[in-house]
Formats: structure tokens, sequence, C-alpha cells
């Protein structure tokens, strides 16, 4: 160790004591400032030492991006390149074949990036953690204690889903946002993945399932699925006007030809408030959505079947008559399945029981879904969350009007969220980990910078 006398460290003790945060959050990959890397190695002596934490840094955040890109741009091409004939499908359904392999990974890089930072974590965050927890508990317990025959099945759902939600969570609180590398990398899959889906449609509709006659590829939800986090992730992080608007008309193109309603609605329905929320004082672009919006209904409105006649007739066009839908009318039986099962047993649930009578996927596609399982508790502790990170998201709106990266992601996530468990996912939906890392991330930021400001 070396030795400091008291005048040599004066200086750099005034400045970590003015910029606490500096030895711990501004040291990062190559990207370290010099000069506060000489102020820490003054304090601490031990230059290797430093070196490492930044070289460590560094490569935690490339592993979670690696990681995110695998799963989610991965997951999109890995099912396109299957149903192509270009690669054998030897990864099985693929997100939970890779989600549980990279875990380990995105844990170290978590580790380094999140858990070993002081004041890491929030009130979101422990109400997660009671959430996972419950979660497993349950889950565990009726594994043990019950003798169904698909029991199995039971369990391999609930920790899929809990799988899917931790990763996302840990995704969003350790990918590095602010990196133009990061921001070039997403782009270029998010446009790969628009060229293959423009390229490869039949009739406007991309369906992988026709392509090639296998039932067992992804589904249009999972293909919708990537597209959405890339597609949000980008537009979130887009830093001129029109990289945004054509993100979103492009992910608005991709979304309709696949076909996903819900992930369909959602993501107008978050992307669109984001856009309101943004540059709700600047009249000239608020008037120009609010008139664009307006002739597109009219035009449906007045012309009717003439304008539908012009678009590919894919699944997102039932939205204008969903009393006709079947799976509509399915989801309307299944909600009063689960409305019957919490009056049986509003305490405490009655965990898998909607496999008795429907069997894989007969749960309520709404938070009610948390109900049945988990019973009063577990639905009351979904709607907590929920309400704490409206609150934070709603700080954010009043404190900086979504201008940071931070900002934007928690309020688009955390609304796409929420409307998927009003109406369509049940309380498994993996974005809801996104919603929650990023509300969190969110929430250590702004606190950081309050404690600079004195405030």
């Amino acid at each position: 160790m070396a030795t400091i006398t008291a005048s040599s460290v004066s200086a750099p003790s005034m400045a970590l004591a003015a910029f606490p945060e500096v030895r711990h959050d501004h040291l990062r990959g190559s990207g370290c400032p010099r000069n506060l890397t000489n102020i820490a190695i003054a304090i601490h002596g031990d230059k290797r030492r430093m070196t490492r934490i930044c070289n460590d840094e560094g490569s935690a955040e490339t592993t979670s991006m690696v990681v995110f890109v695998l799963l989610f741009p991965g997951y999109f091409f890995y099912q396109c390149a299957v149903a192509f004939g270009w690669f054998p499908a030897v990864l099985g359904g693929y997100f939970g074949i890779i989600s549980a392999g990279l875990l380990p990974l995105l844990v170290v890089a978590f580790a380094r990036l999140v858990l070993i930072k002081p004041r890491a974590f929030g009130m979101v965050d422990a109400l997660f953690a009671f959430i996972v927890i419950l979660n497993c508990l349950v889950s565990g317990l009726s594994y043990i204690v019950t003798y169904w025959d698909y029991r199995n099945e039971v369990f391999l759902q609930s920790a899929s889903g809990v799988l899917f939600v931790v990763t996302c969570y840990m995704l969003a609180r350790t990918l590095a946002i602010d990196k133009s590398q990061v921001k070039k990398v997403l782009w270029v899959s998010f446009v790969a993945m628009v060229l293959t889906v423009g390229l490869s449609s039949e009739d406007g509709v991309f369906n992988l399932r026709s392509v090639s006659g296998d039932d067992a590829l992804g589904t249009y939800q999972g293909i919708s699925r990537s597209v959405v986090a890339t597609a949000l992730m980008v537009i979130c992080l887009a830093e001129k006007r029109l990289e945004t608007v054509l993100a979103f008309v492009l992910a608005v193109v991709v979304l309709f030809l696949a076909g996903a309603r819900s992930e369909f609605v959602q993501y107008l329905a978050a992307t669109l408030l984001l856009a309101v929320v943004v540059s709700w004082r600047r009249l000239a672009t608020s008037m120009v959505m609010l008139g664009v919006f307006s002739v597109s209904v009219l035009a449906v409105a007045v012309l009717g079947e003439k304008v539908l006649e012009l678009v590919p007739q894919t699944r997102i066009l039932e939205l204008l008559d969903l009393g006709s839908a079947t799976s509509y009318l399915e989801r309307e039986i299944l909600l009063s399945n689960a409305i019957e099962t919490i009056v049986k047993y509003p305490f405490l649930g009655s965990y898998g029981s909607y496999y008795h009578t429907v069997g894989k996927g007969g749960y309520a596609h709404n938070l009610l879904s948390a109900w049945v399982d988990f019973g009063l508790i577990g639905f009351v502790s979904y709607v907590v969350i929920l309400l704490v990170m409206a609150g934070k998201v709603f700080v954010g709106l009043v404190a900086d009007r979504l201008t940071s990266n931070e900002s934007r992601l928690a309020f688009v996530f955390f609304v796409f969220s929420t409307i998927a468990f009003a109406f369509s996912k049940d309380y498994s939906y993996m974005f809801s980990g996104f919603a929650v890392g990023f509300v969190s991330r969110y929430e250590v930021l702004r606190r950081k910078a309050l404690k600079r400001s004195g405030k």
C-alpha cells in the first residue's frame, strides 16, 4: 500500500467528499475519466485494483448487452433460420434454454454492476424480491405436497415465469444504455428484423409456422415480443426525433404483419402516450400527432371496408370486431373461471387449479391470475408494486419530463406492462421484469442526483 501524506490527499479527499459516487459509479470500462480514476487511486493506493474494477465493469456491461441480443433479436432470428431450413431445431423453444444457460453470466454482471454499489436498491426492488420469493415458495411447496399428473408441467411453467422475469429485471438494471455501441447494436438488430419480416411475408402476413408447416416453431406472440423489446429500446434511446418516428412506424408495420393483437395495442398505447408526454409543451408537434390520429380514425369510420381491403388481412383486424374473435371469447370463459375460483378460495387461492378444468394455458389473461395462484396476498402484492412504480414514474414526469433515457424506459415499459396485466397477460409476464428494473434504475439515479444537489 502506498504511503500518502496528509497534504497529498487533501485535494482528492475533498473531491471525493463532494462526489462520493465517483469511486463506484463512474469507473466503468475503458471510459473511466482519468482524473477521477487518479483521485480514487490516490485514496486507495492500488492502481491494479482500480484498473481491474474498470475492466470488470466494462466486461459486465458487454455481457449484459450480449445476453439481451441473444434472447430477443436472437430468438427472432433463430426461429426464422429454423423455419427457412437454414438451421436445425436443436434448441427447442430457444428462449428457455438460452435464458437458463446465460443466467450465470448475467448474475455475475448484475453482481459487478449493481450488487456491490451503495444504495443500489429501493422499495420497488424489495417488493419485487418479495413477489419472486412468494412465487418460488408457493410453486415449490405445491410441487412437493401435491400428486397431480400434471404437477411437473405446472412447476415448469412457474419456474420459467420466474426465470424470465428475473432475467429481464437484471437486464434492465445492467444494460449500458448510454453507450453509443449499445445503441448501434440495437438499431442493427431492429433493422435486420424489419427487413426479414418485409422480405418474408406472404400476402402481407408474416407467419413462420405457415412457411415451415411446423407448429413447434415460435408463435406470433414470441416473434412480436422480440420486436417490441428491441423497438422500445431503440425509441427510448434515440437521440434524434427522426430516428424515433422511423423506429415507431417500422415497428407498427412489423407488428401488424406479425398479427399479435395484444402486443400491437400495448405497443401503440405505450409509445403514443410517451410521445404525448414528451411533446405536450410543443404545440406544433402535439397538433400534428392529433391531426394524423384523427384523420386515420375518420378514414376508417367513413370508408370502412374500402380502407380495410387495402391493408393485409392479418389478425390485427379482429380488433375491429372482438365479439366474433375466437380467442376473445375463450378469454372471457377463462376470466369467468378465475372469478369463480377467487370467490371459492378468496384468501389462499387455488394454485394451478385451472389445469383441472382447462389445462395448460387456462389461466386468466390478466392480473387476477395472481389471485388464483397465490391468494389475496399475492394479488395485493402485485397491485402495491404497480402503485409504487406508478408513483415513481409520475415523479419522473414532474421532475424531468422524461428527458433522460432512464425515465423514458421506465415510463414506456411500465405503461406497456400495466396494460398487459389489465387485459392480456398473466402475472408471470416477462416484460414486468423490464418495468421493475428500469423504474428501480431511474429511482436510484434520481436519488443520487438529489443527494448531489443537496436536496
